[in-house]
């Protein structure tokens, strides 16, 4: 009986050894390089080329749409490969547009980080390591905008009515909305960020909840229910139409 157990524990792992079976694992996606472009013409193409321009290099391409932003995105890896050792620096950008293309150098901070963004100004036909002024601060603010609208709704079919209780409202609102916005920050909203974007949600649940209780003077005993009501409309009807809106890069 003995000699048999062991017979079997070595043919278990004499195939486990040799038995190799190609899997796939979930992880985190790959470095990436953002082109953002305003107001793109549905014609435009890009497409990275060799620094002589003869050839398209094959990386990975994604193409959407936010609002009057488009973006370009391109994953790669530290192991990438074209015919003959290539730089990630010396390849250049291509741009067709009306039939006609251009040939752009790539900025020499493109490739700084695991995730870098550049924009694509066609006016100029010149790429940009940084954004149009005030974009930050324009895409925060719309996304708090729509959030304190459809919580601003709810708040008053609640019956809230009074002065105070809309001072708390928005004090505490526009706080909570702006560190999550600010938390955030350049998320693409892929399942990693969603998690903890719920994550969040549930925080933000319960600290409203709580400070609703302990600040309001008008109809507290709604206060739990409201906060509640008001985020998971927010999370569902806020997140249908923030998906509309530019990403905060």
């Amino acid at each position: 009986m003995k000699h048999r157990s062991l017979f079997l524990f070595a043919l278990t792992l004499c195939m486990t050894v040799l038995l190799v079976l190609l899997v796939f694992a979930n992880s985190a996606e790959p470095p990436c390089l953002t082109i953002v472009v305003v107001d793109a013409p549905e014609d435009l193409e890009l497409s990275l080329v060799d620094a002589d321009g003869a050839e398209t290099v094959q990386l990975e391409k994604l193409r959407s749409s936010r609002g009057w932003e488009t973006y370009f995105r391109y994953f790669y890896n530290h192991d990438f490969r074209f015919g003959e050792d290539v730089e990630l620096t010396e390849l250049r950008l291509a741009v067709t547009h009306s039939g006609e293309t251009a040939y752009l150098a790539m900025p020499a901070l493109a490739y700084e980080h695991y995730n870098n963004v550049v924009m694509l100004d066609l006016d100029a036909m010149a790429l940009q390591r940084e954004l149009y002024p005030g974009r930050m601060m324009l895409v925060i603010g719309l996304r708090v905008l729509l959030t304190l609208l459809i919580e601003g709704i709810l708040f008053w079919v609640f019956g809230y009515r009074e002065k105070h209780s809309w001072g708390v409202f928005l004090g505490f609102n526009a706080m909570t909305q702006l560190v999550l916005n600010l938390l955030l920050g350049g998320a693409t909203m892929d399942s990693y960020v969603l998690f903890g974007y719920y994550l969040l949600e549930a925080g933000i649940v319960i600290f409203e909840a709580l400070a609703y209780w302990n600040t309001l003077r008008e109809k507290r005993g709604r206060s739990i229910p409201y906060a509640l009501c008001a985020n998971l409309a927010s999370m569902y009807l806020g997140g249908l139409m923030i998906a509309n809106l530019p990403l905060a890069l």
